[in-house]
């Protein structure tokens, strides 16, 4: 009845159940609706691989630092980083 989708890398947990999927799929809902429309930008396979160098030295930063950074640079690249706080799953659907 639930299918996964296809271009997400689920967790690897050893069951995946129908609340499980149903609350993934709205988890990545909320997250595509805040991302879409704000990049003009196109996806640049080539600018990302020549920022890789620039991500992997954010990784020694403090997160108020890391963060908008990297956000920038993949918004650079064509690509809108949304961040979500923690979301209960049982909040969203509890069946």
């Amino acid at each position: 009845m639930f299918n996964f989708k296809e271009n997400v890398s689920y967790r690897n947990i050893q069951k995946f159940s129908e609340k499980y999927i149903v609350n993934s799929n709205i988890i990545l809902e909320i997250a595509s609706n805040q991302a879409r429309n704000k990049c003009e930008e196109k996806f640049s396979k080539v600018k990302l691989e020549q920022s890789l160098i620039d991500i992997r030295d954010l990784t020694t930063e403090s997160p108020d630092v890391f963060y908008p950074k990297l956000k920038q640079i993949l918004f650079d690249c064509g690509i809108v980083l949304v961040g979500l706080s923690a979301i209960n799953y049982n909040f969203i659907i509890n069946y």
